[in-house]
């Protein structure tokens, strides 16, 4: 009898060594574990992934939540817990090799690829840098043409009145050779700026496309017009305005489409690179020679 009792007391006793080891194998296994999240920065470990503390930041900041409570320790643990829910399904998302077969997914990858290359070029604008671009691209931005035009008109188709006329001009200027050579026409010039439809109605196509060729003060060649000749002379042009304001206005838009410029080269220049360090095959197309 009392050597059954000693072997329970023996049996219990081993039991509860055998307990004790376990329960401190456990709790060194939790701070091990604890241990090495804390190196990486993790919050959790799924199979060998880890779940950054950023990750996990980020995570909560795409919620909508601006701030939590750190002792709400009930909102931050269901938030971790979708966290590995997520991380399982990506992992078994790969292992099915979605990425391979769905279109949308692959898409999905590749944008997401494009935008964090994209993000390793964010570099700080310089003025210089942005009016250069501007310069470059000037006619991008430039503004419909506007001419504020003056005009004689010579009602002579006789080469030695236009001569006459030319030798005024060079001589006496345009305005005082106006006052002399000048003949009415059955439609008057507005006396302000004017677009090229504006000119086109009044003068015709033809006229138009040359004139708006010319620059502030030219003066053009003697234009066959009715039983006559045109010659008329740029008084002013909207060309300070898209010069000088232009810019300013546009800012954003310039600045805007720069960063679209250089994220393209930045892009090409990646693809190439991708490209030289990787092992292609291509199928020849060219049936031809098939």
């Amino acid at each position: 009898m009392f050597r059954l009792i000693n072997n329970i007391n023996y049996l219990f006793v081993f039991a509860l060594i055998i307990g004790v080891l376990l329960i401190s194998q456990e709790l060194f296994q939790s701070k091990s574990s604890n241990q090495y999240l804390r190196q990486q920065n993790a919050v959790a470990l799924v199979n060998d992934m880890t779940i950054s503390e950023d990750q996990y930041i980020k995570y909560i900041s795409t919620l909508g939540i601006d701030v939590i409570d750190e002792n709400d320790e009930e909102l931050l643990e269901i938030v971790l817990e979708k966290m590995i829910e997520e991380e399982l399904l990506l992992q078994k998302g790969i292992e099915l090799e979605l990425h391979k077969f769905d279109i949308q997914i692959r898409k999905a990858i590749i944008q997401q690829v494009i935008n964090s290359v994209l993000l390793q070029n964010e570099e700080e604008v310089t003025e210089k840098e942005l009016r250069e671009y501007y310069k470059n691209n000037k006619k991008k931005y430039q503004l419909s043409k506007l001419i504020h035009l003056d005009i004689i008109f010579l009602n002579s188709q006789r080469e030695e009145d236009i001569n006459l006329l030319l030798e005024a001009i060079s001589t006496i200027g345009f305005e005082e050779s106006k006052k002399q050579f000048h003949q009415e026409l059955f439609f008057s010039i507005p006396n302000r700026l004017i677009s090229i439809k504006d000119c086109n109605q009044l003068l015709g196509n033809n006229i138009c496309k040359d004139i708006f060729e010319l620059n502030l003060n030219d003066i053009s060649n003697p234009i066959k017009y009715e039983n006559g000749f045109l010659i008329i002379q740029i008084r002013n042009t909207n060309s300070d305005i898209i010069d000088n304001d232009l810019f300013n206005k546009l800012y954003d838009k310039i600045l805007f489409d720069f960063k679209n410029s250089e994220d393209d080269k930045y892009f090409k220049d990646y693809i190439q690179y991708l490209k030289e360090n990787a092992n292609i095959k291509r199928y020849d197309l060219d049936v031809k020679n098939n």
